[in-house]
């Protein structure tokens, strides 16, 4: 050992024995306590040392110092020794102490649920985290093994999951159901091993309720992602970056006639793109996997698809990428637009249809919307118009150029209409961008939504011009008629009558004939005249209906003596059921249609039959028959009948007589007093001619004739 070293050692074990002087251990503590006994002890020492000799107690000073150096060091060691061990033991003791302070701090902060168990299936100690995750005190969790706070149906693989743990195992993953205080339960996933040794499992937990929920939150949505292609009604294709099917619904079997199990992995391009769009679509799957760009992605396009069978149909495809860590894959929702497309252009060929027969029957359709306050107008009406092509307008004021002294009127019924609901019928003037006058007709009715707000109206526009002239024509035709013809007729007819009576002398049998032929002729021809004045005046409404108290019984018994004549030459039995049943309306117009009525079943009836006429009442209405027992009216003339000139034979004009303008009478009649009239027929078996008149309630009641 070198001088340097030899040196340090007294000098380190100086430093030594100074440090466990001061030390605050245990070794420090024996140290300065025992130092006076060692003192004491080498105060007898040297004592014995001094003193033994003449005692006889020791031999030689030599034998007596070495004795006592010996005892001393023996001592002195001794004490140092211990000293040294019980400070170091004290040390060590300290620095596990904190260790296990710092642990048990790590135990209590842990956001982990951390514990030990015995193999006896109990809790031995837990942290903070068991208690703020199921409100159970530690106490309350280690009272009772824990499989009781687990749920009933995962108490098997729990048990199951402890022994293994028992016998050496290790738990990575586990997991089950703890019960929380409050009566929920939490899924819980643990990590545990077990020392055998100190017959322990230390475990860690995790509360994982929450990612349960959202997996199967994730779980449900997949499943009902599922459940809606599965039921969807477009078909759903799924391919992956290679073309290659991965997806296919029922509605794709259905739409393309492959089975899901035959497409699956099937190139979708051999499989419903027609071979001439292939090449077409392989280059844009390439295009968009070299450069992300997809011109067709996310837009709804009309394409051809390929069935099984070989035909090709149309479709609506709509298709979108996806991204994922094993690459790009397409979706396609696919819709077979067969029908659609057929309904397309039906609608396109009838929208030609209705074009073309507004231009043939010279009228034009109209559309106003009520929210926007835009008006459409078909092309037709434009041109009625005189205005180009798609000229919209955008006010009720501009849907007709209404001729300024109409407009009002225009205005006010348009107005009643909206507010009334009622059908808008109105005949106005316009004024064409050349200055010349049209007369035009517009209908018009309504449209509202579920909640009877009105939407829109729509209707025609038809110019009536020509037919307005022929009426007014028609109107100074009757003008004449009344005036030139009518007056001259009763001059000749009061002649005849003179004639015929023998007032101016008796004429031979065939000039007597030949002037009765004339007389009856020329009444035919007056009657013509008034049934033709009658029907256009009724028509017009230069007559007016002036209507008042009616009894039905007295109104058919007039128009039955009316008739008393004929029937008694055509040897035909007039019989009449009427009820008593009182109302109000025009009686001369009731009875002229009565007669008319009665007077057609008469001639039309065989000798020695009937004719019935009955009145009754039905729901505020007076409903007037007349029956015979004729030839009856073919189906197919059934309506026509009340036309005007109408005969079921051409030769019944001339065998019956008549104008052919009764039944257009009564039909005109029975309309300016808001009934209706019908005819019944079965060929062969007679005639029932009906006609209902409106009687409020007020009117029809049991109150005797009028006087």
């Amino acid at each position: 050992m070198d001088e340097t070293a030899a040196g340090a050692t007294p000098k380190a074990a100086l430093t030594s024995v100074m440090a466990l002087f001061a030390s605050a251990g245990p070794g420090g503590l024996v140290v300065r306590r025992l130092l006076p006994a060692a003192v004491g002890a080498l105060v007898v020492i040297v004592f014995l040392r001094l003193e033994g000799p003449q005692l006889g107690l020791y031999g030689t000073e030599v034998e007596i110092l070495l004795l006592t150096l010996a005892a001393g060091g023996a001592i002195a060691g001794l004490l140092f020794y211990f000293a040294f061990r019980l400070d170091r033991d004290e040390a060590a003791r300290g620095e596990a102490e904190g260790a296990l302070r710092r642990s048990s701090r790590y135990f209590d902060l842990s956001s982990d649920m951390v514990c030990t168990a015995g193999f006896d299936g109990v809790f031995k100690e837990l942290n903070a985290a068991w208690t703020e995750t199921l409100g159970w005190s530690e106490a309350e969790l280690c009272s009772r093994p824990f499989v009781e706070f687990v749920h009933p149906d995962d108490r098997e693989t729990t048990e199951r999951e402890a022994t293994g743990l028992a016998a050496g195992g290790v738990t990575v993953n586990f997991m089950n159901r703890y019960a929380t205080k409050d009566g929920r339960w939490r899924w819980i996933e643990w990590k545990a091993i077990a020392i055998l040794e100190e017959g322990l499992i230390y475990a860690s937990a995790r509360d994982i309720t929450g990612r349960k929920a959202a997996e199967a939150a994730l779980e449900a949505s997949e499943r009902q992602t599922r459940q809606i292609l599965e039921t969807a009604h477009d078909a759903f294709v799924s391919i992956d970056a290679d073309g290659l099917i991965t997806a296919w619904n029922p509605q794709a079997e259905a739409n393309f006639g492959w089975s899901s199990h035959e497409a699956l992995g099937r190139e979708l391009a051999a499989t419903i793109i027609p071979e001439a769009h292939r090449e077409a679509h392989r280059r844009g799957l390439e295009h968009f996997l070299a450069t992300g760009e997809g011109p067709v992605l996310g837009k709804r396009l009309e394409l051809t698809a390929l069935h099984r069978d070989g035909r090709e149909f149309p479709i609506e495809l709509t298709m979108s990428d996806l991204e994922t860590e094993q690459g790009f894959s397409f979706n396609a929702f696919i819709r077979d637009i067969t029908e659609r497309r057929a309904s397309r252009e039906l609608l396109e060929r009838q929208r030609q249809q209705l074009i073309e027969a507004q231009s043939v029957g010279g009228f034009g359709s109209w559309e106003w919307d009520l929210v926007t306050g835009t008006i459409e107008r078909s092309d037709e009406l434009c041109r009625i118009y005189g205005l180009e092509p798609g000229s919209h307008p955008g006010s009720v004021e501009a849907m007709a150029p209404a001729h300024p002294d109409d407009r009002a009127r225009w205005q006010s019924d348009v107005q009643a209409t909206l507010e009334s609901g009622a059908p808008l019928s109105i005949e106005f003037r316009i004024v064409m961008p050349d200055g010349s006058v049209r007369v035009m007709h517009s209908r018009g009715e309504l449209v509202h939504d579920e909640h009877g707000t009105p939407l829109r109206v729509i209707g025609t526009t038809q110019d009536i011009t020509e037919r307005h002239e022929l009426e007014r024509a028609k109107d100074e035709f009757t003008s004449i008629v009344s005036h030139e013809l009518r007056t001259p007729l009763t001059s000749i007819r009061g002649s005849l009558g003179l004639l015929e009576s023998g007032v101016l002398g008796e004429l031979p049998a065939q000039g007597q004939r030949m002037v009765e032929i004339a007389v009856q002729n020329t009444d035919r021809l007056v009657r013509l005249i008034d049934d033709i004045l009658d029907i256009e005046r009724i028509n017009s409404g230069q007559i007016d209906m002036n209507p008042g108290p009616c009894d039905a019984r007295e109104l058919i018994a007039r128009a039955s003596d009316a008739v008393a004549a004929l029937a008694a030459a055509a040897n035909v039995s007039v019989l009449i059921d009427a009820e008593p049943v009182h109302f109000s309306a025009d009686g001369d117009r009731v009875i002229q249609t009565l007669t008319n009525l009665i007077s057609n079943a008469v001639k039309f009836s065989p000798p020695a039959s009937s004719v019935r006429v009955s009145c009754s009442r039905r729901d505020g209405e007076v409903l007037f028959e007349v029956s015979d027992e004729g030839r009856g009216i073919p189906a197919e003339n059934v309506e026509t009948v009340f036309g005007r000139f109408q005969q079921v034979d051409a030769s019944d004009s001339r065998e019956k007589g008549g104008t052919g303008l009764g039944l257009a009478i009564c039909r005109s009649i029975v309309d300016q007093h808001g009934g209706r009239i019908w005819a019944h027929s079965v060929p062969g078996h007679g005639a029932t001619f009906s006609f209902l008149l409106p009687a409020p309630v007020g009117d029809v009641a049991d109150r005797g004739p009028s006087t």
